[in-house]
């Protein structure tokens, strides 16, 4: 019966304690991706203050751009001539980019639709990227994914604000890195 015992052992346990080691020591592959790059995108969104019918122009938009070595960054506007180029040190944040909000080079997103109004960061180096549009009564930030981080599935939660200038409501970018 002890013969029998070692073969049973041998030929059916082994296989499993085997696969099961194969299984424990096979490396996993999962994505890597962060909010660190060296290409973003992003739009410049409706806000309430300025809409046709508020004479106020009072929000702006501001980059804040963050590095661990140093980087040269531009921030370009797509169908206009804005173009900037920063330079910033290591381990430092940089926010003096803010994006035009008239004259030819608006970069403003007034309506819904499709536009090529796309502001474009690129750097040498990676970074951080985050967007902050503030006004006198709102305020809004955002933390910007590299274009390598972009994805197929998103979800916005949003909800009507009622402000002394009427409703303002959310809204959400679809941003593509290259046509179609």
């Amino acid at each position: 019966m002890r013969k029998a015992n070692f073969f049973y052992y041998i030929f059916f346990y082994r296989p499993l304690w085997v696969l099961t080691l194969l299984w424990v020591s096979t490396p996993v592959s999962a994505q890597q991706l962060s909010n660190v790059g060296r290409e973003f995108w992003l739009g410049y969104g409706h806000n309430v203050l300025f809409t046709n019918d508020n004479p106020i122009n009072g929000q702006n938009l501001t980059l804040y751009l963050s590095a661990e070595q140093a980087t040269t960054v531009t921030v370009s506007v797509n169908g206009t001539g804005f173009s900037q180029t920063v330079n910033i040190p290591a381990n430092t944040v940089d926010f003096s980019i803010i994006i035009p909000k008239s004259g030819i080079n608006d970069a403003r997103i007034r309506q819904e639709g499709k536009f090529d109004r796309g502001i474009h960061i690129v750097a040498s180096a990676p970074i951080v990227a985050y967007a902050h549009q503030y006004g006198i009564q709102s305020s809004g930030g955002t933390m910007l994914f590299p274009v390598e981080a972009y994805g197929f599935s998103y979800t916005s939660v949003n909800y009507d604000q009622v402000t002394n200038f009427g409703t303002a409501y959310s809204w959400l970018f679809v941003v593509a890195a290259e046509d179609n």
